[in-house]
């Protein structure tokens, strides 16, 4: 349990540096500038800061169903074995997210 809260939070952090970064590269003009000297915008940058918080609501639902299909597969197991393994899939799916955004963004 520990370490999936511990995914959490990094995962948080990751975020929310990820939408500094965005919003930084967005209005501070490092785009550069086109041949006639006005600001080179790159339209995707923008986009991808607004659709951002939606990349997290959707990573949290794909979480969830994919760990719920990946506890249930294991079919009937005693204790809190199906519990652990969905701990365990939302841990690496949480530290697979943080990965994806820092090499991405």
């Amino acid at each position: 349990m520990d370490k999936y809260q511990q995914s959490v939070l990094a995962l948080k952090k990751e975020e929310a540096s990820a939408e500094k970064r965005l919003k930084q590269y967005d209005t501070e003009g490092a785009r550069g500038l086109n041949e006639d000297g006005s600001i080179d915008y790159e339209p995707y940058i923008h986009i991808a800061g607004i659709t951002f918080p939606e990349l997290h609501r959707s990573f949290i639902l794909y979480r969830e169903k994919q760990c719920k299909y990946a506890s249930q597969s294991d079919g009937a197991l005693p204790g809190y074995r199906s519990s652990i393994t969905s701990l365990y899939c939302k841990t690496n799916m949480n530290l697979s997210q943080i990965q994806w955004i820092k090499n991405t963004i």
